[in-house]
């Protein structure tokens, strides 16, 4: 039985550099793409951008002077400029 309200999946695989640069072009700034990479190979993209959303002004598009980097705690992500002293944080 199939349901007819189900839509087709039509998003393409794509390996951890492409999910990278998807980030990028997305405006997220990756100053370090190594890291980024390992960290997507370890947190998993679709887990990773449910916790972007915080950090973007509209859908796919990062604020402003976002970036992704280690210099803090491990893998934190954080606009330059913040109201608030929350940030995403993962674990090595």
């Amino acid at each position: 039985m199939t349901n007819p309200a189900k839509k087709p999946y039509n998003k393409k695989w794509l390996s951890v550099s492409d999910q990278v640069s998807l980030l990028e072009s997305r405006s997220l700034i990756v100053k370090d793409r190594a890291t980024a990479e390992e960290f997507l190979g370890y947190a998993n993209y679709y887990r990773f951008s449910g916790y972007c959303l915080a950090f973007q002004d509209k859908p796919d598009h990062f604020r402003s002077g976002t970036e992704f980097g280690l210099d803090g705690p491990p893998f934190v992500v954080r606009p330059k400029r913040m109201c608030s002293p929350w940030s995403i944080v993962g674990t090595s």
